[in-house]
């Protein structure tokens, strides 16, 4: 798939970006960042500093949240709820019966650690 970004007519904000994704991920992962305010995606993939989450396929009823936020943004960050399950190396098991509630934290979390309201984030979904 190729990637979606908000900001256009089709996902003008990022909870569009983050529900199309979520609703097509039926293998692999989808891969969300924020887009940085000068350069758009392609500045994002030359320099790498924008934060970012991916969520993974595990099976029918759970997903993988992986956020690659650094250390120096943890602190900002949204908690996660307790029902998800911590895995080793900073991963959640997310059930997808509750995936309304993970388009909420993704949303709340990619705005804190980008310090802008009117965020814009694209996302892609690698197979």
């Amino acid at each position: 798939m190729s990637r979606i970004s908000s900001g256009t007519d089709a996902y003008p904000n990022p909870r569009d970006v983050y529900r199309a994704l979520l609703s097509r991920l039926v293998d692999g992962w989808v891969h969300f960042e924020v887009i940085g305010e000068r350069g758009g995606w392609f500045h994002n993939l030359l320099s790498g500093r924008e934060c970012w989450v991916e969520v993974a396929f595990l099976n029918e009823t759970s997903v993988e949240l992986n956020p690659g936020i650094p250390k120096s943004k943890r602190a900002v960050i949204p908690e996660l709820p307790a029902r998800w399950r911590d895995e080793s190396k900073g991963t959640w098991i997310v059930p997808v019966a509750e995936s309304g509630e993970l388009i909420d934290w993704l949303d709340r979390c990619l705005a804190s650690v980008s310090g802008r309201p009117n965020y814009r984030v694209t996302g892609w979904i690698e197979v």
